[in-house]
């Protein structure tokens, strides 16, 4: 008898605080509601811990608050713990929402010329700001490469992935007209002074840059290989006026490196 009386101490007291955990997510959740620190879909970043969190609100249930976060997983949080935890709500704020990306190039390119290309590629993506402006940092050496990290705003929070997303193909698209190949992980013995990468002079070819612009596609390899025989190459210094509003010509300047504004 006393053992059983025993046992049915431990399951009544696992019981109640079971209840209790519930109870106190139960009025959580109704705190949550009148209160209304954040709403389904709001973009925000809670602390849970030392480590936060950022992601959009797709559910708020009586017991959990679900978070899709950046990484595409789905973060339940206790009630209990959303309402006493520190959130930062982008849809209550007229802050900007800054984002970042890294980049991992070849550490034989001189990182001044990669910190301008990767900024030039920012500078060129649709929905990142040009005020606060964009950023480019050397991070740190890996194994095989130099990782930078790109930061940079958007107004909404809504556009932060698909703003990450467009950084990383403009990149691609300038680095590819740079020259600079992706790093791949070495593993065979290099006797040679170094990696080969496509020069610059290389990817910038006329007929390259032909076939790697939309607007050329519809053209015979005719046409293309007339218009490249035609095509100069011209450098610009930092600040120096490219074309004027209102001047007269007939000519199609292609960027193939840099930005202009």
């Amino acid at each position: 008898l006393t053992s059983l009386l025993a046992t049915s101490g431990v399951i009544a007291m696992i019981i109640g605080l079971a209840i209790q955990i519930n109870i106190s997510n139960i009025f959580s959740g109704i705190v949550i509601n009148v209160e209304r620190p954040f709403r389904v879909n709001d973009g925000i970043k809670i602390q849970l811990g030392k480590v936060f969190h950022e992601g959009k609100v797709v559910d708020i249930t009586w017991r959990t608050t679900r978070l899709l976060t950046d990484a595409g997983y789905v973060l339940s949080v206790p009630n209990s713990v959303a309402s006493e935890a520190v959130i930062h709500n982008y849809n209550y704020t007229e802050e900007l929402c800054q984002s970042s990306v890294n980049i991992r190039i070849d550490y034989a390119h001189p990182p001044e010329r990669v910190e301008k290309i990767l900024l030039d590629a920012t500078l060129s993506t649709d929905d990142v700001l040009k005020e606060p402006h964009p950023t480019c940092r050397f991070k740190k050496f890996v194994d095989w490469a130099a990782e930078y990290t790109i930061l940079f705003y958007v107004n909404d929070y809504g556009k932060k992935v698909s703003c990450n997303q467009a950084v990383f193909k403009r990149v691609w698209i300038h680095l590819n007209r740079a020259g600079i190949v992706p790093p791949v992980v070495r593993q065979e013995v290099q006797t040679s002074q170094g990696i080969k990468s496509r020069s610059l002079d290389e990817a910038s070819k006329p007929m390259a840059l032909l076939h790697e612009m939309d607007i050329f596609l519809p053209f015979s390899e005719e046409i293309k290989t007339y218009l490249s025989e035609r095509m100069r190459q011209h450098r610009f210094s930092e600040g120096e006026t490219v074309v004027k509003q209102g001047d007269v010509g007939n000519s199609l300047f292609v960027i193939v490196e840099g930005v202009v504004v």
